[in-house]
């Protein structure tokens, strides 16, 4: 069976987006559009219940609203970032700051694309489905470098296998003389 056009799955499995909004309204907005996909969605509505959940689960993505309270967007992202396995998880941050300084700020703070509330359903899914696309590319990347570098780990040792046999076969030679 194939896929559909346009759909990415990683080895059949659906991708795990997290979404980190204090706001239920637009939880459950963002889950009406994406429900009907092929994505595992899961919810947290502060900033320090995201950075716990994203630890636990590595999800694929993380859609971040800005405005929270106790803990901002920018800090959850910045916090994320210095977190070794969950570094790269792809952050999308979702915000009704428009301005400039707002934008920088989040890009600076390790934020991969942003998108402004209100938003649109279809700006928002294929803004969505680049970063996944990009994520499976750089995880796809990632397994290529550790195969080749499991290929010249097997090299060496094939090598060093050849040498301890053509060795034992001079130590065989040297006792049949």
């Amino acid at each position: 069976m194939t896929e559909p056009e346009g759909k990415i799955t990683m080895n059949n499995a659906k991708q795990k987006i997290l979404i980190v909004d204090d706001d239920s309204v637009s939880s459950m907005a963002i889950e009406g559009l994406l429900s009907s996909e092929p994505y595992e969605l899961y919810f947290a509505s502060n900033g320090p219940d995201g950075i716990a959940t994203a630890a636990a689960l590595h999800p694929d993505v993380i859609l971040l609203d800005v405005m929270m309270p106790h803990m901002d967007g920018f800090e959850v992202c910045k916090r994320i970032r210095a977190l070794p396995d969950i570094a790269e998880v792809p952050i999308l941050r979702i915000t009704s700051l428009d301005d400039q300084a707002s934008r920088i700020s989040g890009l600076q703070a390790g934020a991969d694309d942003f998108i402004t509330k209100p938003y649109n359903s279809v700006e928002l899914f294929a803004r969505l489905q680049t970063i996944l696309r990009l994520n499976r590319y750089r995880r796809i990347a990632e397994q290529q470098h550790d195969l080749e570098n499991l290929h010249r780990e097997l090299l060496i040792a094939y090598d060093k296998t050849i040498e301890g046999w053509s060795h034992a076969l001079d130590l065989r030679d040297k006792e049949v003389e």
